[in-house]
């Protein structure tokens, strides 16, 4: 299990990255603009792994770097991803020897996300997205970038992570819900769509149970609860869902981790996931 990573970044999201570290892990901590050097030198210095909590803007580039080094790497949220980077990062990850890598969803704006959306839809998997606009700052943020067209329903706050998921899985959904204001309603009104929902309100929860073909993700655990008879279908990990993450990415068994056979940019996943990705995988798959 690796004891000495080298953590990239001093703000609040690095800080409870480090919080969120196993006992007995000894971090690293460069914060600074020379932090490429300390990437650079990670192996030389002893350092046993990457974890990249800088800007996401600069994530790409670190990223990148990072994989040079063949050490394994925790990347949170790289932004701005076009088909060409996604391919390069597959490259290098290759050219690494494969290493642990984690690398959490594309945002909302983000070319490959662009690209995902485009593909998905084409293929028919991708049909409805229920939501609701929120004209919060924050969102208005979120939802300014290369995907934003007339024929989308708006979606809010962090459902764009769970579309984001929903692609990067192909998973094989005639519609999908973000159930959140008027989501539930969307639901309840068209059982015969397979959804993938994203969230964290009880009663939301409990309106899923009543439907026959739907996947709940919960956000806060990373995990996926078939829903369907289970009248509590939640339980959260006694780990937070960030230190769960973390013991997954720090974990010397290697049977924890599987990645995407088809994915462009060598996500990896947790355990839990595997179940869907070899449905997606088989030779029945619609996104073959």
């Amino acid at each position: 299990m690796p004891t000495r990573p080298l953590l990239i970044g001093r703000g609040p999201w690095a800080q409870k990255l480090c919080a969120a570290l196993p006992p007995g892990v000894q971090p690293t901590i460069d914060g600074h603009i020379t932090c490429k050097e300390s990437i650079r030198e990670a192996r030389v210095r002893g350092n046993d792994c990457i974890i990249i909590a800088t800007s996401a803007n600069s994530h790409y580039e670190l990223l990148m770097l990072a994989l040079e080094q063949k050490l394994p790497v925790f990347c949170e949220k790289p932004m701005v991803l076009r088909v060409r980077d996604a391919e390069r990062v597959e490259k290098a990850w290759d050219a690494a020897d494969r290493p642990p890598f984690l690398c959490d969803f594309v945002h909302l704006w983000s070319h490959g996300f662009e690209y995902a959306w485009r593909r998905f839809t084409a293929q028919g998997g991708l049909m409805n997205v229920g939501g609701e606009l929120r004209p919060t700052p924050k969102f208005t943020a979120e939802f300014s970038g290369p995907v934003r067209r007339k024929d989308a329903h708006p979606v809010w706050d962090y459902g764009c992570h769970a579309i984001a998921m929903a692609l990067m899985l192909g998973y094989d959904c005639r519609g999908l819900a973000l159930s959140s204001g008027p989501g539930d309603r969307w639901l309840l009104e068209n059982e015969h769509v397979e959804v993938i929902v994203n969230t964290n309100s009880d009663a939301e929860k409990r309106a899923c149970v009543k439907l026959e073909k739907v996947f709940l993700y919960d956000g806060e655990t990373w995990d996926f609860y078939r829903a369907t008879g289970r009248d509590q279908p939640f339980k959260n990990s006694d780990a937070p869902p960030l230190q769960r993450a973390l013991t997954w990415f720090l974990s010397p068994n290697r049977d924890v981790w599987r990645v995407h056979p088809r994915s462009r940019v060598g996500l990896w996943l947790p355990v839990q996931v595997t179940r869907v990705l070899e449905s997606i995988c088989s030779p029945e798959s619609p996104f073959k």
